[in-house]
């Protein structure tokens, strides 16, 4: 029986690349807390790994738990992320600081929380076709 990629397989690629560039961007972060690249990067590899597996396990329920793992993971980064920002945010909503200085972190904080949505829909959708 031969497989064929569907959406979710595809949603699943988009997130992982999302998830990269969310680790790039997070670079140029003003604080940042190392344990966020590493969440980003497992969320990375356990895409990498589901994607290798699809074909051979699909629409099964270990697919389901590559994907849990993924959104807990790529959670967790912003989560901390966001954490060593707070102050700065606080600065910008308060006009003691212009919003430049949290701009490379709204571009991580989006690239990643699309990431997350992308693992979300690729968890609800079928990830491969049997022919």
């Amino acid at each position: 029986m031969k497989s064929k990629k569907s959406v979710g397989f595809i949603l699943f690629i988009i997130a992982g690349l999302l998830a990269v560039a969310a680790a790039v961007a997070y670079r140029s972060v003003m604080y940042t807390e190392p344990k966020t690249y590493v969440c980003l990067l497992a969320a990375v590899a356990v895409i990498v790994v589901a994607t290798l597996l699809a074909g051979k396990f699909g629409n099964s329920v270990l697919f389901s738990i590559f994907t849990i793992a993924a959104s807990v993971l790529i959670a967790y980064g912003i989560t901390l992320g966001t954490g060593k920002m707070v102050n700065q945010i606080a600065y910008v909503v308060t006009g003691l600081d212009p919003f430049k200085t949290i701009t490379t972190y709204v571009v991580f904080a989006v690239l990643a929380v699309l990431a997350l949505v992308f693992t979300w829909l690729a968890a609800f959708v079928p990830t491969v076709k049997e022919a």
